[in-house]
């Protein structure tokens, strides 16, 4: 069965012995993540609402629309993040 599972979802057999042995002792239960895994996000709800505040507001110097490096600059964050969270 587990062969078959890694072949469908492929996905290497430590890996599905991983979720097998938590779903055989905790159920359905055991399927859902454990509270604080996974990396925690690097910007913050006050970082997304300025990102939010800026792109809905006119850009100064002439330009028409914010692009995600202008924001990036303005904001002091890279451009990705800026991408990322609008």
């Amino acid at each position: 069965m587990e062969d078959e599972i890694q072949q469908v979802m492929g996905l290497c057999r430590s890996i599905v012995a991983k979720w097998k042995k938590r779903f055989i002792s905790l159920g359905i239960e055991g399927l859902k993540d454990k509270p604080g895994q996974g990396k925690p996000p690097t910007y913050t709800a006050v970082d997304e609402a300025r990102v939010l505040e800026l792109a809905t507001s006119k850009p100064a110097e002439g330009y028409t629309s914010w692009s995600h490096k202008r924001m990036a600059a303005k904001l002091g964050m890279s451009a990705s993040t800026v991408q990322r969270i609008l």
